[in-house]
């Protein structure tokens, strides 16, 4: 596994940007990068157990054509298939990984994806200093989310701060916090003149 595989799996590099990214380029359709992101997000949530019915819910297709689309994912080396200790069949995206690392590796990264990078470790830095733990995978989500929807380090360690204010200690209040904070920036003003005809239109008809 190269350094790249190293930072996806570490959540220091979107696995969903890379995946969507280079699907196409790794001889995946629409369908086999949508399979793929379920398992992975099935196995973010720590279940990584392979259940074929269960995952047809949240599919348009049919489960036989769902249960040949794994086979041949496994066939091709995207998805690796075992049974531990006597268990239920087991999955793991280790060998997806791996494929998305070498696209990295024969694509050096920008800048702006070496900045991007940058950028996420400076806030799990921050935040784990912070909140004084370790992040979970699903924090490491968060801050990929919240540098893929471009906000700043500034607005970012700002939420984290008053998510402590708030003795909330968690990235999800921040999360709150960073999406209010967008919404209020996003809210066009409405010109007075205008207000004033709407307002009489509606006087009006009552």
């Amino acid at each position: 596994m190269n350094n790249y595989s190293k930072l996806i799996k570490a959540n220091l590099i979107s696995f969903n940007t890379a995946l969507l990214t280079n699907y196409k380029k790794l001889g995946l359709d629409e369908i086999d990068a949508i399979i793929i992101l379920h398992l992975y997000h099935q196995k973010r949530d720590r279940d990584d157990f392979l259940s074929i019915r269960s995952l047809r819910l949240k599919m348009t297709i049919d489960q036989k054509r769902l249960s040949e689309r794994i086979y041949k994912l496994v066939e091709r080396g995207f998805i690796e298939l075992f049974i531990e200790d006597g268990q239920k069949e087991q999955f793991s995206l280790n060998p997806t990984i791996e494929k998305l690392g070498l696209c990295f590796e024969e694509n050096p990264v920008v800048d702006e994806q070496k900045e991007r990078k940058e950028l996420v470790q400076r806030i799990v830095e921050y935040t784990e200093t912070s909140y004084q733990k370790t992040l979970s995978p699903t924090d490491l989500e968060i801050i990929n989310g919240w540098v893929d929807e471009g906000y700043t380090y500034e607005q970012m360690t700002e939420a984290i701060f008053d998510s402590l204010k708030a003795k909330k200690m968690h990235l999800r209040y921040a999360d709150a916090i960073l999406i209010s904070r967008n919404q209020k920036r996003n809210q066009v003003a409405v010109d007075p003149s205008i207000k004033e005809m709407l307002d009489q239109v509606y006087v009006k008809r009552r």
